[in-house]
Parts: structure tokens; C-alpha cells; sequence
């Protein structure tokens, strides 16, 4: 009996060594990733932005990720840097994700398109706007051209999130999976790659490092908690359309897998403009900025060149 605690409490200290090593290996990662960007008071906290390209009179292009996703710098790595040759393109971190601050706030779609519309309006960033949403990033996109249409001459949607379809949680998995990360075993597990998360998501060591820091956290908890609130925001958007507003709205097959009906739902954004189009992407995860960056890229250049002519 004597023995077996013995080696108990050896099984017991090696972990907590192991976790202690993760744990200081995480922090220390941290302090090596350069920061890009600048952080925009917007009052209760700061929001990360990252501003590329020239301002000039063609439209602003604005980019929103999807939830979930580690840090907007990486997710857009592969579509900024060629829009930003042309015209004046924003991304940025949520509160909660990326080097943005937590914020005290339910992480609902309205409560993010009004921190948006502050950071830019205090950055000096003004519109006219192109906003380009993934996923989730849809919702708050088409919400944001409801709240503020003047300043708004384009919308692109990638694969974007549908009413009634939107990511759901359980306050179950919520909490195991904030404490996975307390503790250090969202890293562990990263690390010998076992974590479930896409692969677009751990595409750099900047999105592994703020996965492993951020992943649950309070804000993106709230976000996905209050997934039917922010539904609830986008029913009269849809009830009552965005008018004329051109809209694109770009869709993969990954979807089709969880929602047989995924390509009838986004046939369904048609109808919140007057001049709407859509093409499914073929060959694509849910991550078509990723996989298809050509397709993204000329589809966003398309509408740019639609609005300023």
C-alpha cells in the first residue's frame, strides 16, 4: 500500500512538472511573437487592428473572421497583403481574440458591430466600406451594413453563417474546454496534434499560440453562448433586406456534411439585396480564404471594381 502512493506521488509530480514546463514554455512563446498593428481605445478596452495599404477614394476594405478563430492577422495572411496593393484594408481582433482585451459585455453580433464601427470611427479609418465576413464574420457583416448603410458600398460573405444554423454550445463543453486551457493541455494537446480545432486555424505560430491562450476564454464563451441573441439581431435584416447593395456571396461543400440544406440556406442570402450573386467554391474547407485565395481575392477585386465605376 506503502509503495503505491510512493509511486503515486512520483506519477503525480512528474505531471505537474510537465504541465509547469508547458506552462512556462507558453508564456515564453507569448513574449516572443512580434506584434503587428496598433491597439485602438475604444473606451472600456482595446481592439487590435492592423491597417495595410494606401488610403486613397476607392473604398476601405474590412475584414471580419470567424468564430473561433485564433488571430485575424493569420486568418487573412493569404488575402491582405495582395488587397493592400490596391486600396486601404482593416483587420482585426475581436474583443477576447488575438491581442485585443477582454471586454465585460455579452458578445452578441450588435454588441461587435458597434465596438467595429467605434474603432474605426477612432482610428480615423473612414468609409466608404467593403466588409468581407467568414462565417460568423457573415452575421456581423450584414448586420453592420443594416446599422450603418450610408457608409457601406459592398458586401462579401464567405460561407457565412445561417440563421437557425449558427455554432452551439453546450455549457458543458464550455466549461471542459476552458479548463483544458487553464491548465495547459489545449497546448499539450496542440503540440502533438491532437487537438480537434480545423487546420486552417494553427496555420502559424501566432494562431497556435493565441489558440492556446485565448481558446474559451469569457468573450468567446459569451460569443457562442448568445449564438440565438445574435440570430434573433439578424431577423430583421433578412425581414427587411439591405436594398441595393451589391453582395457576394461566395459558399463551399464542407458545410453540406452537418446541413444537408447548407447550399438552399446560402441561396437564401440572394435575397437580401436586389443585386446579389453567388458561386460555390469547389475544393475548399469552410476556410475558403485559405484554400482559395485567388477566388476570394477576385471576387473582393470585382466588387471593388463595381462600386467605384
Amino acid at each position: 500500500m506503502r509503495i503505491g502512493k510512493i509511486i503515486k506521488s512520483i506519477l503525480l509530480s512528474f505531471l505537474l512538472l510537465f504541465v509547469g514546463i508547458f506552462l512556462y514554455h507558453s508564456i515564453s512563446s507569448y513574449e516572443r511573437l512580434p506584434f503587428v498593428g496598433e491597439m485602438i481605445d475604444i473606451g472600456d478596452y482595446q481592439l487590435h487592428m492592423y491597417a495595410t495599404g494606401n488610403k486613397s477614394t476607392l473604398p476601405t476594405i474590412v475584414l471580419e473572421s470567424g468564430s473561433g478563430t485564433p488571430s485575424s492577422f493569420s486568418d487573412w495572411q493569404y488575402i491582405q497583403p495582395e488587397l493592400s496593393k490596391i486600396t486601404r484594408v482593416i483587420s482585426y481582433d475581436r474583443a477576447g481574440y488575438g491581442w485585443s482585451e477582454g471586454a465585460n459585455n455579452d458578445r452578441t453580433a450588435e454588441q461587435i458591430v458597434q465596438d467595429l464601427h467605434k474603432m474605426l470611427e477612432v482610428s480615423g479609418e473612414k468609409g466608404p466600406y467593403i466588409l468581407v465576413g467568414h462565417s460568423f464574420g457573415g452575421f456581423t457583416m450584414q448586420l453592420f451594413a443594416h446599422d450603418y448603410p450610408k457608409e457601406v458600398v459592398g458586401i462579401v460573405l464567405l460561407d457565412s453563417s445561417i440563421i437557425d444554423k449558427g455554432p452551439k454550445v453546450t455549457d458543458s463543453s464550455v466549461f471542459i474546454q476552458g479548463t483544458l486551457r487553464k491548465v495547459g493541455v489545449m497546448r499539450i494537446l496542440g503540440e502533438i496534434g491532437a487537438l480537434p480545432v480545423p487546420e486552417a486555424v494553427m496555420t502559424s505560430e501566432i494562431s497556435r499560440e493565441f489558440l492556446y491562450r485565448n481558446f474559451y476564454n469569457a468573450d468567446q464563451q459569451s460569443e457562442l453562448k448568445l449564438m440565438e441573441t445574435t440570430e434573433e439581431q439578424l431577423i430583421p435584416v433578412h425581414n427587411q433586406g439591405l436594398g441595393t447593395i451589391p453582395i457576394s456571396i461566395l459558399s463551399s461543400r464542407a458545410e453540406e456534411k452537418e446541413h444537408k440544406d447548407w447550399q438552399a440556406l446560402q441561396d437564401n442570402l440572394l435575397q437580401l439585396s436586389t443585386n446579389s450573386n453567388r458561386l460555390i467554391v469547389e475544393n475548399s474547407s469552410h476556410y475558403i480564404h485559405h484554400d482559395q485565395p485567388e477566388i476570394v481575392i477576385d471576387s473582393i477585386l470585382d466588387m471593388l471594381n463595381e462600386t467605384t465605376n
